[in-house]
């Protein structure tokens, strides 16, 4: 049995609204670039959907680019960190190599624990 529309009883239906999924006939449809709906209701309603849609979009790329900031500074205190662990190892424990910072580092490790 086919599906009846919406507003004609006696018309098949051809096609649903994006919206509200009421079966619509060939006269009952509205056509956009959005989609086929059957008011202006709905596609007023479909493109709010859609506004919403891109901003929670833009919302979510700019905690991604934060979280990813967030990172890249972490990252760079670590480095630094390092550096200043290095030359405190190159000059006052006159390690020279990394093989030196490194058994300096198994000295001090095994000093703790």
């Amino acid at each position: 049995m086919e599906e009846k529309c919406f507003n004609h009883p006696l018309k098949n239906a051809v096609t649903r609204c994006k919206t509200c999924h009421k079966p619509l006939c060939m006269d009952c449809r509205v056509i956009t670039d959005l989609g086929t709906f059957c008011s202006d209701q709905c596609v007023q309603r479909a493109k709010a959907f859609q506004e919403q849609v891109s901003q929670q979009k833009v919302k979510i790329r700019r905690k991604l680019f934060f979280i990813q900031k967030g990172f890249f500074k972490s990252l760079a205190v670590l480095l630094v960190l390092l550096v200043i662990l290095y030359l405190v190892m190159y000059f006052i424990y006159d390690t020279r190599t990394p093989g030196d910072i490194i058994s300096q580092f198994q000295k001090w490790f095994s000093t703790f624990f």
